[in-house]
């Protein structure tokens, strides 16, 4: 997949991400993306596949390019941007999933993150308060869904073990408390 059109080659993101991407045009104005890893060599669809794989948890090419493909698509803005794209990879990779519904509820965190961010600047930007009021109510609602599936991804991967905070109080003669604490 050489292509002379190639204006740079896209230099390595700091992260943990082993590869970026970069989407130019070929000669026939189609978009073609290429996956660049920190040799700076392109690397085979073996290698790419891999690493996708690799990033989400699975063994599995096609969920693991379906999960990716499904999380870039979410993301605001252009689905072949390659800031979208790149940032999509990175959070896989410094989320580290585990396993496939790890890898949906980073890209879910990360996409609701993004998209509530949006919404927020949306607010800001809105010449009528009554826009400005609707993407603050929906940023707050996104949001809070982010925090929610966050905690979801912590529950998920504790595997429902739970630390309880147990607190005594007591009361003596005399008005006075002691309050402790004890860890169960």
């Amino acid at each position: 997949m050489e292509n002379k059109n190639l204006s740079k080659i896209h230099e390595k993101q700091p992260g943990k991400c082993p590869m970026s991407i970069m989407v130019d045009k070929t000669e026939d104005g189609n978009k073609l993306i290429v996956a660049v890893n920190s040799s700076d060599k392109e690397p085979s669809m073996d290698q790419y596949y891999g690493i996708m794989q690799k990033l989400t948890g699975t063994q599995d090419r096609e969920l693991a390019q379906d999960i990716c493909r499904k999380g870039i698509n979410a993301m605001p803005g252009p689905k072949d941007d390659e800031h979208n794209i790149n940032t999509v990879y990175q959070a896989l990779a410094d989320m580290e999933p585990k396993d496939a519904i790890e890898a949906k509820l980073c890209l879910q965190a990360h996409v609701l993150y993004a998209q509530g961010m949006r919404c927020l600047r949306k607010a800001e930007d809105a010449e009528m308060m009554c826009h400005s009021e609707f993407y603050m109510r929906s940023a707050v609602k996104l949001l809070r869904l982010h925090n929610e599936t966050v905690e979801t991804l912590s529950r998920y991967r504790r595997k429902g073990e739970q630390k309880l905070i147990v607190q005594h109080v007591n009361v003596e003669c005399g008005g006075q408390a002691v309050v402790g604490n004890m860890i169960v």
